[in-house]
């Protein structure tokens, strides 16, 4: 009954807060190399053959579709909770995997990354796996089948070589039976097999095509300055309290406080797994070769999900006092900040909006943005729209009856740190009628209930902001009232 209810609810919250894709970057990549498969991996989400590889077999069953972009994400994601209920039964007894169950069920970066067709959460899903067997079980056999998780997590996702090593220095320092050594060092040199063995399939016999990928590869930090107060400061607020986790980290670490906990080997080898993984995802180096530090993203420490729910629920287990209170304060919090998650994925639900009424005036053309042309490619199943056009376009398109202007708010090019400057598209230098489609306004979940003068009177509350098609003008004496195209749609 408790696993009934542990998997009840991970299935609801992932029913209510279901996203299919969001087109940014990543999974538009995946998802259109597993689609077409069309030659040798050409960026580092092409290098991901294992992951991309279960996408093309989830489209062939379900066909193009959201639930198929996400079915790999969501059968990770059940791992994880299913991985973190055995370690809470193996420790823990009934009582205790069902709050560990729960936690799990209800972490953050869980409910909002596994809908989605990502590497690193598929990836989280094996590690998890490998973090259960490697944690909870004695015999060969289990340590066998962590070596495995583990070096399929790496083949999903690169990074996930990191946790495996915290895993290991993890166990090493706090097991007697230093079953690390041989995690360690049966995982890598196994990942290194599989993902040369991959390369040289798809590279035509090349077994080191992923690597050069990897090594020509330099994205820096889209969040902070390089090396800038805040790029030291940001991994330890996010310790204390995150959007991906909420108070959870903390909380765990507050175990030590119980004598009980302080004196476990398990729950001391838990704690420094998340420990060596922080340090490394925050400061050390995304190449083995150079130092390309990660960016200020809590998604990748979300190896760490497992661990921390079963210290949780650990905490909860040995003071029942405080078992409703921190249940349904983890819990909570963690559902209230997904229901309060703002804009990811809704530039992608704009733009389908959009595409639909493209199909219907197929005689008419379209400018936009380049950001929305790729994402309505996408729900195009990669074909170009020729009727479409990203800006900045010159005026001499192909004549067509009707020029519309298509304005995606959460498209619009905005200053980030560590990357040129975006340039203007031209949006401001065009003249606009009154639109013929206003896209739907969605408000944040939490928000929902709210009334729309109330969302209008607080932009913060919405989470999906309309968007519009409007007619260009380019006669200079235009019969009509004009309004710039970026003003926003009544």
């Amino acid at each position: 009954v408790a696993l009934l209810m542990v998997v009840l609810a991970w299935l609801l919250l992932r029913i209510v807060f279901f996203d299919g894709c969001w087109w940014a970057w990543d999974d538009w990549f995946h998802v259109r190399y597993a689609y077409l498969w069309d030659g040798p991996p050409k960026n580092i989400y092409e290098a991901r053959l294992f992951f991309n590889a279960l996408l093309r077999a989830s489209m062939a069953l379900f066909g193009f579709r959201p639930i198929a972009w996400a079915m790999p994400g969501l059968l990770a994601s059940l791992m994880t909770v299913l991985s973190a209920y055995w370690l809470g039964l193996r420790q823990l007894g009934r009582t205790g995997a069902f709050a560990v169950g729960l936690v799990a069920a209800c972490m953050p970066i869980d409910i909002l990354y596994c809908s989605v067709p990502l590497a690193g959460p598929v990836s989280a899903g094996f590690a998890a796996c490998a973090l259960a067997l490697l944690m909870g079980s004695e015999s060969r056999a289990g340590l066998a089948m962590a070596v495995v998780a583990a070096s399929l997590a790496a083949l999903c996702h690169p990074a996930e070589v990191f946790a495996v090593l915290a895993m290991a220095a993890a166990v090493f320092f706090f097991s007697s039976h230093k079953k690390a050594i041989l995690f360690a060092a049966a995982s890598i040199p196994l990942f290194l097999a599989l993902d040369m063995g991959a390369s040289a399939l798809a590279s035509g016999g090349d077994p080191l095509h992923n690597f050069a990928l990897l090594r020509n590869w330099h994205d820096p930090d889209a969040y902070v300055v390089m090396y800038s107060a805040a790029w030291f400061t940001r991994p330890f607020t996010s310790l204390f309290f995150s959007k991906a986790f909420g108070f959870a980290i903390p909380i765990a670490v507050a175990g030590l406080f119980v004598e009980p906990l302080r004196r476990s080997r398990v729950y001391l080898g838990l704690l420094s797994y998340c420990f060596f993984l922080w340090l490394w995802f925050s400061f050390g180096s995304a190449k083995p070769t150079s130092y390309e530090p990660f960016w200020r993203d809590t998604r990748f420490w979300q190896p760490m999900t497992p661990a921390l729910a079963l210290m949780v629920g650990w905490i909860v287990q040995k003071k029942p006092s405080l078992r409703a209170f921190l249940l349904l304060g983890v819990c909570g919090l963690g559902v209230a900040l997904v229901a309060a998650s703002g804009t990811w994925g809704q530039a992608a639900r704009i733009s389908l909006e959009m595409l639909q009424y493209v199909r219907r005036n197929p005689n008419a053309a379209f400018l936009t943005d380049s950001l929305t042309v790729m994402q309505m490619e996408g729900y195009n199943h990669f074909q170009p729209i020729p009727n479409v056009c990203a800006l900045p376009c010159s005026t001499g398109i192909p004549h067509r009856p009707a020029v519309f202007l298509l304005f995606n708010p959460l498209n619009q090019p905005e200053p980030v740190p560590n990357r040129p400057k975006p340039a203007p598209i031209g949006i401001e230098n065009l003249r606009c009628g009154a639109p013929v489609l206003v896209t739907e306004l969605k408000p944040r979940v939490i928000a929902s209930f709210l009334p729309l003068r109330v969302l209008r009177r607080y932009p913060f509350l919405i989470r999906r902001p309309p968007g519009a098609i409007r007619p260009i003008s380019f006669s200079a004496d235009a019969t009509y009232k004009t309004a710039a195209c970026d003003a926003s749609p009544e």
